[in-house]
Protein backbone atom coordinates (compact mmCIF):
# COMPACT_ATOMS: atom_id res chain seq x y z
CA UNK A 1 0.00 0.00 0.00
CA UNK A 2 1.77 3.24 -0.97
CA UNK A 3 -0.58 6.76 0.38
CA UNK A 4 0.29 10.36 -0.81
CA UNK A 5 -0.36 13.44 0.79
CA UNK A 6 -0.65 15.96 -2.55
CA UNK A 7 -1.15 19.48 -3.19
CA UNK A 8 -3.99 20.61 -5.33
CA UNK A 9 -3.47 18.91 -8.86
CA UNK A 10 -2.49 22.24 -11.27
CA UNK A 11 -0.68 22.62 -13.98
CA UNK A 12 2.37 23.95 -13.43
CA UNK A 13 2.67 26.80 -15.91
CA UNK A 14 -0.33 27.71 -14.75
CA UNK A 15 0.71 28.96 -10.87
CA UNK A 16 1.66 32.75 -10.73
CA UNK A 17 2.69 32.31 -7.59
CA UNK A 18 4.57 29.72 -5.75
CA UNK A 19 3.82 30.37 -2.19
CA UNK A 20 0.17 30.31 -2.25
CA UNK A 21 1.07 26.85 -4.24
CA UNK A 22 3.07 25.76 -1.93
CA UNK A 23 0.52 27.04 1.18
CA UNK A 24 2.20 25.25 4.81
CA UNK A 25 -1.38 25.41 6.37
CA UNK A 26 -2.81 23.42 3.46
CA UNK A 27 0.03 20.90 3.32
CA UNK A 28 -0.06 20.52 7.15
CA UNK A 29 -3.47 20.06 7.15
CA UNK A 30 -3.69 17.39 4.84
CA UNK A 31 -0.41 16.04 6.53
CA UNK A 32 -2.62 15.74 9.72
CA UNK A 33 -5.55 14.01 7.98
CA UNK A 34 -3.14 11.56 5.69
CA UNK A 35 -1.60 10.75 9.44
CA UNK A 36 -4.95 9.75 11.01
CA UNK A 37 -5.93 7.72 7.62
CA UNK A 38 -2.80 5.62 8.31
CA UNK A 39 -3.37 5.45 12.17
CA UNK A 40 -6.71 4.08 11.41
CA UNK A 41 -5.55 1.70 8.90
CA UNK A 42 -3.52 0.27 11.85
CA UNK A 43 0.13 1.00 10.82
CA UNK A 44 2.55 1.29 13.44
CA UNK A 45 3.02 5.14 13.50
CA UNK A 46 6.31 4.10 15.92
CA UNK A 47 8.20 2.78 13.09
CA UNK A 48 10.70 4.37 10.95
CA UNK A 49 9.63 4.67 7.32
CA UNK A 50 11.08 6.12 3.76
CA UNK A 51 9.52 9.27 3.57
CA UNK A 52 9.28 10.85 -0.56
CA UNK A 53 8.95 14.56 -0.62
CA UNK A 54 8.14 15.07 -4.08
CA UNK A 55 9.20 18.46 -6.03
CA UNK A 56 8.95 19.69 -9.08
CA UNK A 57 9.68 23.27 -11.22
CA UNK A 58 9.53 23.64 -15.51
CA UNK A 59 13.24 24.88 -14.95
CA UNK A 60 15.54 21.75 -14.46
CA UNK A 61 18.61 24.37 -13.31
CA UNK A 62 15.74 25.85 -10.27
CA UNK A 63 15.02 22.18 -9.58
CA UNK A 64 18.99 21.19 -9.23
CA UNK A 65 19.46 24.36 -7.04
CA UNK A 66 16.36 23.94 -4.95
CA UNK A 67 17.91 19.82 -4.26
CA UNK A 68 21.40 20.89 -3.62
CA UNK A 69 20.17 23.40 -0.69
CA UNK A 70 18.04 20.89 0.86
CA UNK A 71 20.56 18.16 0.55
CA UNK A 72 22.71 20.86 2.74
CA UNK A 73 20.03 20.77 5.33
CA UNK A 74 19.31 17.05 6.11
CA UNK A 75 21.64 14.27 6.68
CA UNK A 76 20.94 11.08 5.00
CA UNK A 77 18.94 12.31 2.09
CA UNK A 78 18.83 10.06 -0.59
CA UNK A 79 17.09 11.39 -4.10
CA UNK A 80 14.87 9.14 -6.78
CA UNK A 81 15.03 10.82 -10.02
CA UNK A 82 15.39 13.63 -11.73
CA UNK A 83 12.55 12.68 -14.04
CA UNK A 84 11.18 14.29 -17.13
CA UNK A 85 7.34 14.12 -18.28
CA UNK A 86 5.28 16.09 -20.29
CA UNK A 87 2.51 18.58 -18.42
CA UNK A 88 0.27 19.98 -21.38
CA UNK A 89 2.99 19.34 -23.94
CA UNK A 90 5.60 21.32 -21.54
CA UNK A 91 8.39 19.61 -20.29
CA UNK A 92 8.67 19.35 -15.76
CA UNK A 93 11.27 17.64 -13.84
CA UNK A 94 10.48 16.51 -10.52
CA UNK A 95 12.99 14.57 -8.02
CA UNK A 96 11.98 12.92 -5.37
CA UNK A 97 13.28 13.71 -1.83
CA UNK A 98 13.91 10.29 0.45
CA UNK A 99 14.51 10.63 3.74
CA UNK A 100 13.70 8.01 7.10
CA UNK A 101 11.36 9.15 9.54
CA UNK A 102 8.26 7.99 11.92
CA UNK A 103 4.85 8.91 10.84
CA UNK A 104 4.55 11.76 13.17
CA UNK A 105 2.99 15.40 12.30
CA UNK A 106 6.29 16.41 14.72
CA UNK A 107 8.96 14.88 12.75
CA UNK A 108 7.40 15.05 9.28
CA UNK A 109 6.28 18.97 9.23
CA UNK A 110 9.58 20.73 10.30
CA UNK A 111 11.00 18.66 7.52
CA UNK A 112 8.20 19.91 5.56
CA UNK A 113 8.34 23.53 6.23
CA UNK A 114 12.45 23.30 5.40
CA UNK A 115 11.52 21.79 2.25
CA UNK A 116 8.91 24.51 1.38
CA UNK A 117 11.23 27.55 2.70
CA UNK A 118 13.72 26.47 -0.33
CA UNK A 119 11.16 26.04 -3.17
CA UNK A 120 9.45 29.35 -2.55
CA UNK A 121 13.03 30.72 -2.91
CA UNK A 122 13.84 28.61 -6.17
CA UNK A 123 10.37 28.47 -7.37
CA UNK A 124 9.95 24.90 -7.27
CA UNK A 125 6.20 23.06 -6.49
CA UNK A 126 6.27 21.41 -3.65
CA UNK A 127 3.79 18.12 -4.65
CA UNK A 128 3.47 16.45 -1.27
CA UNK A 129 4.82 13.62 0.85
CA UNK A 130 4.46 9.46 0.33
CA UNK A 131 5.52 6.34 1.92
CA UNK A 132 5.67 3.38 0.84
CA UNK A 133 4.42 0.49 3.35
CA UNK A 134 5.34 -2.57 1.11
CA UNK A 135 7.72 -5.16 2.56
CA UNK A 136 11.12 -5.75 0.50
CA UNK A 137 9.27 -9.37 -0.10
CA UNK A 138 6.33 -8.05 -1.36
Amino acid sequence: MEIEVDTEDVCLKNIDNIEEYNDLEIIKAETLSIIKAIEDDGIDLSDTYEISHILSAIDFKSLEDCAIEIDALFSGLNYDGPDEFEEDGEPVFEVRLLMDSKIDIDEIYPAIIKIVECCNKHNVAYDGWGVNFLDEDE
